[in-house]
């Protein structure tokens, strides 16, 4: 039996809500098959998150979300891909919510702006299909605890901030409004979310290198201002003057936003929470707080939503033979 020793306790109560899972469609398998659905049930896991990360961007296919089999985009292999109705019925038969990942890296235009950035091109009828045949229960009735669009913009989307904005906006749009017109909006669906993914500065959507030529936080502010069309000011900042490109992020995609049908359409912001504690302690806490100075100030309401978090394996403070499992919650 596997004993936990607590460093310190406090006087808070988790709920059950805080610990869902992810289900990953190229490597979970269910029933004689799989073990998932038995170490879901044993540890008590009452939320799936489907069909993964990166692999949502790469493979899961709206037209077709029942296909078994993908190709893998590295060795063109093919791989076995968990189906959506095997997914959604196991979760109904089981009780477990679900959240769904809707792909976004393929909708996208080749006509880019000044900046370079691409505009969206969502297939609408596909994605309103997908929609309707989910909310009619065509693939299976768990209760659907939210519609999360995309995973990662910055890394498997593939997109800028501003590309994501604009892609996200549109899409919550669409999704909000088959939600909205459906039967059962006011009752089955009253609860279900739509959430979008917060701001990162990393991998195709850094830019703070574009940026590197200007000599002052002030120059550098009143180029994004001119360039993206913003209204910064030194609140921008970080305490050492420097400016704060992951705030940037959001208020990027934030800026996309600007009709109030694609404000009103969400509800949540996903974080992803990687930590590097105890090595660094504001690594538990920095998404967190960055989204409490862009979202929470333009949006009211909005849950934070984290779906996916676990602790870092590039820090001196774990030993992987040992800090792994439970000890990771």
């Amino acid at each position: 039996m596997d004993i936990l020793e607590p460093k310190n306790i406090i006087n808070k109560e988790f709920d059950i809500e805080l610990f869902g899972a992810n289900i990953l469609a190229t490597r979970d398998q269910l029933g004689e098959d799989g073990t998932y659905d038995d170490v879901a049930e044993n540890i008590g896991i009452e939320s799936i998150r489907y069909p993964g990360g990166s692999l949502t961007e790469h493979y899961f296919d709206l037209a077709n979300p029942d296909n078994s089999k993908v190709i893998d985009i590295n060795s063109g292999q093919p791989l076995d891909f968990l189906p959506y109705s095997e997914f959604m019925n196991y979760a109904e038969d089981a009780g477990k919510s679900v959240t769904i990942v809707l792909p976004t890296q393929k909708y996208l235009s080749q006509q880019v702006d000044a900046n370079g950035n691409r505009f969206a091109q969502i297939d609408e009828d596909t994605l309103r299909g997908f929609m309707r045949d989910t909310l009619d229960g065509i693939y299976g009735t768990p209760s659907i605890r939210a519609f999360e669009i995309g995973n990662e913009y910055w890394g498997s989307g593939q997109m800028s901030s501003v590309e994501y904005g604009r892609v996200s906006s549109r899409m919550a749009e669409i999704v909000n409004e088959e939600i909205s017109h459906h039967s059962g909006a006011d009752s089955i669906f009253s609860d279900t979310d739509i959430v979008v993914q917060m701001g990162e500065n990393y991998n195709y959507a850094r830019l703070n290198d574009d940026y590197a030529h200007y000599g002052s936080a002030d120059e550098k502010i009143a180029a994004l201002n001119k360039d993206y069309n913003l209204n910064l000011d030194r609140s921008i900042l970080t305490p050492g003057g420097k400016i704060s490109w992951p705030q940037l992020a959001n208020k990027l995609i934030i800026n996309e936003f600007d009709t109030e049908s694609e404000q009103n359409a969400i509800d949540g912001v996903v974080a992803h929470i990687y930590s590097t504690a105890p090595n660094n302690l504001n690594s538990r806490y920095f998404d967190f707080n960055t989204i409490n100075k862009t979202w929470t100030k333009e949006f009211d309401d909005l849950t934070t939503y984290v779906t996916e978090w676990n602790l870092r394996s590039n820090t001196s403070a774990l030993d992987k033979t040992k800090d792994y499992g439970r000890k990771r919650c």
